[in-house]
């Protein structure tokens, strides 16, 4: 029984498919789904209602900033991970509201399956 939903916004296909790979072999009863720009992230995520959703900052059309700020005013519970290879300042001030959490891409095979526990965890109560 699928009990978690994620949501992957990033215009790479391949970065796409190598996060899903890596999340459905480390999370049991996770659903992914994959959108390639904001703006159809953003449809998902009020089609969908996803537990998290983890967005790419640089996206064509809007970019992952301006997406993790509609899809937390339109799906308020949906948890918020915005990625980058570049430093979070571009996030903080979302970061200071608790809008988005800022993970670094270079970091994600060690600080992304943790993370994904704790929050699913945090969601339960």
């Amino acid at each position: 029984m699928i009990n978690k939903t994620m949501l992957i916004i990033d215009d790479h296909k391949d970065f796409r498919g190598m996060l899903r790979w890596f999340i459905e072999n480390r999370v049991k009863d996770i659903e992914i789904k994959e959108a390639a720009t904001g703006e159809e992230g953003v449809d998902m995520a009020i089609a969908e209602k996803p537990d998290i959703s983890l967005i790419d900052i640089r996206l064509p059309g809007i970019d992952g900033i301006e997406t993790a700020k509609q899809i937390k005013q339109r799906v308020p519970e949906s948890q918020i991970i915005t990625m980058s290879m570049f430093k979070q300042s571009s996030v903080e001030s979302l970061i200071a509201q608790q809008v988005v959490i800022f993970l670094n891409k270079e970091t994600i095979d060690s600080e992304l399956i943790p993370l994904l526990y704790k929050l699913f965890n945090e969601n339960k109560t």
